[in-house]
């Protein structure tokens, strides 16, 4: 970060892009990896698993067990899966270089992490990719998604109908 501010690529601290990242005004960890879910039970579950991660893994620090560390670049190979393929698609097991189901290794590691949800059995994108191929149009695909956002303002929801 010093040499990105010395060579004046950055002028100040947020126009560096992370993952995961602890904030340096507040107490918590900002996660920008995560797309926002238009789908207020979804939105839940990512914040439970989140929460419940970050508590597990500082038990785990504090308690001295070991965590992994594998190769970064096995990490932006599951990344890319994860973007690509969603929880329809398999990663790397990072520990055995085993591949399996995305749902599998997020059970496993919600399982872990004592997360107190569970894994969608078909998340937005599967959803609407799924209506696309039954013939929906785009604009049907975002109306039925648009209903499932939380109504803040009743005026809203009479205009949506």
């Amino acid at each position: 970060m010093r040499f990105l501010y010395d060579t004046g690529s950055v002028t100040e601290h947020t126009q560096l892009w992370w993952s995961v990242r602890p904030h340096l005004a507040f107490p918590t960890i900002e996660l920008r990896i995560c797309d926002a879910q238009p789908d207020l039970e979804d939105a839940r579950a990512l914040v439970s698993l989140v929460y419940s991660l970050a508590g597990r893994i500082l038990r785990a620090v504090d308690e001295g067990e070991t965590l992994p560390a594998p190769p970064p670049r096995l990490i932006e190979e599951n990344m890319w899966r994860a973007i690509r393929y969603g929880l329809s698609g398999e990663l790397i097991e990072l520990g055995t270089g085993r591949v399996r189901s995305a749902r599998d290794a997020l059970a496993e590691l919600a399982e872990w992490a004592e997360a107190d949800f569970e894994v969608p059995g078909a998340n937005s994108a599967e959803r609407q990719i799924a209506a696309l191929q039954e013939g929906a149009t785009i604009q049907e695909v975002f109306a039925a998604e648009a209903v499932r956002w939380p109504v803040l303002d009743p005026e809203l929801d009479e205009a949506r109908g």
